[in-house]
């Protein structure tokens, strides 16, 4: 894995290098409803109110240095959201998270920050938490059978729907049986060219006609990614 640079400061005490910061951040309760171009609006606005300057592109459609890990769906929460940012000069992680922070709804939180290292293109996997309320015990049972072997479900392309297979792409799957809810903790594939969205898992979990007239609401929450080496991938790692 390449090290991020580390700073050096010139004789005056000033910062001299790497201006990429790495931020790992919450997006849960309402915030889970904005977008991804909000999120990108967000970030902006809270860096002009933070007194920072971000990097711009060339060309004529300049845009901000915005690198982001993976796509979150609408609706989905997560405690574990990176992206690299771009800055016009160099800022201690510390301060820059204090204060972003300050600035940043309660529900969109940076909890760690620190330079940039690998390319966040180099995502594997991603686990994800998914929590299924359940109108009766007997649901248990029938989810594990229905994700244990081949899991077909109808995966949408840009120019079909087919039948697949997703079972290849989760590489770790367990759950646990709770009060009228089932816990579903799964590793699933994150790379651009198999990336597994875990609407699948609760989808492959409703077409099964003796378990989905058990099923109730689904919230889904992203607890890490993991780099294409099996590390945890965030701003430390």
């Amino acid at each position: 894995m390449r090290h991020p640079r580390l700073p050096f400061v010139d004789k005056g005490g000033k910062l001299m290098e790497n201006t990429t910061l790495r931020l790992q951040y919450t997006k849960t309760g309402n915030m889970k409803f904005i977008s991804h171009l909000d999120v990108n609006r967000l970030f902006l606005r809270a860096l002009r109110r933070a007194g920072f300057k971000p990097r711009y592109s060339e060309g004529f459609h300049p845009h901000p240095k915005f690198s982001f890990a993976l796509p979150l769906s609408l609706g989905h929460e997560s405690i574990c959201e990176l992206v690299d940012i771009t800055l016009e000069s160099a800022v201690f992680p510390r301060e820059m998270m204090d204060r972003m922070n300050a600035v940043l709804p309660k529900d969109f939180q940076i909890h760690a920050c620190d330079y940039a290292g690998d390319p966040l293109k180099h995502a594997k996997y991603a686990q994800y938490a998914l929590t299924v309320r359940v109108k009766d015990d007997a649901a248990f049972s029938l989810m594990q059978k229905t994700l244990s072997g081949k899991i077909i479900v109808e995966k949408k392309t840009k120019s079909k729907v087919e039948k697949t297979d997703i079972s290849p792409l989760i590489a770790s799957l367990e759950m646990k049986q709770g009060e009228k809810q089932v816990l579903i903790r799964a590793k699933l594939s994150a790379s651009p060219s198999s990336y597994l969205n875990p609407n699948y898992l609760y989808e492959a979990l409703r077409a099964n006609p003796d378990l989905a007239p058990r099923l109730e609401e689904c919230t889904i929450m992203r607890e890490a990614i993991y780099h294409k080496n099996g590390l945890l991938l965030s701003p430390m790692g």
